[in-house]
């Protein structure tokens, strides 16, 4: 049985070289939302977040009205010291594909607050229609964002530190009235 990586792997290669870039932007537009969960625990934080949180629903439309598709996989990371990673997969047919890895805690709030740090970043991407692969998305972040490892191979950005913080905010503003009733 393939890991659900190289499914992933093998999903974008066949996307890229099988279909023509026509029907890849068709087919992807067409064929779904622009944020897909590739597990339910995801889709659930996805659908609470959304619901829950104002500013985490305007990254899940904002996406929507791009030409990037994101795909969110929860798994543990290599690299200890991140909760999660975003990363420009592919370019075709006017299309780009993003891949976002979250390792999930216990905490929903915090789950959430997480995702939307990292849909942020793919947003970031989206806004920048000139990042189509891993040269330019690192010339995205060396513009916008800031080293968070020594060889320079991780960018962070202050706006998805805020948006992780305000979501978590509002995350907590919506169990605190839920109590308060």
């Amino acid at each position: 049985m393939l890991t659900r990586q190289i499914r992933f792997s093998l999903l974008v290669l066949l996307l890229g070289v099988v279909v023509s870039p026509a029907a890849l932007d068709a087919a992807s537009v067409a064929g779904g939302p622009h944020v897909r969960a590739l597990d339910d625990r995801v889709r659930e934080l996805l659908h609470v977040g959304s619901r829950q949180s104002r500013t985490f629903h305007d990254l899940m439309d904002s996406l929507e009205g791009s030409n990037v598709i994101v795909y969110i996989e929860a798994r543990p990371i290599p690299e200890r010291r991140f909760s999660g990673t975003t990363r420009l997969v592919v370019q075709a047919g006017g299309v780009r594909y993003v891949r976002i890895r979250v390792t999930l805690r216990s905490s929903v709030r915090q789950n959430i607050a997480l995702l939307a740090h990292e849909l942020q970043h793919a947003r970031e991407m989206a806004w920048a229609s000139w990042v189509v692969d891993a040269e330019t998305c690192a010339a995205l972040y060396r513009t916008i964002g800031f080293a968070t490892c020594a060889d320079h191979a991780c960018y962070d950005t202050r706006d998805a530190i805020r948006v992780g913080y305000r979501v978590l905010a509002e995350l907590a503003e919506v169990t605190h009235v839920a109590a308060a009733r």
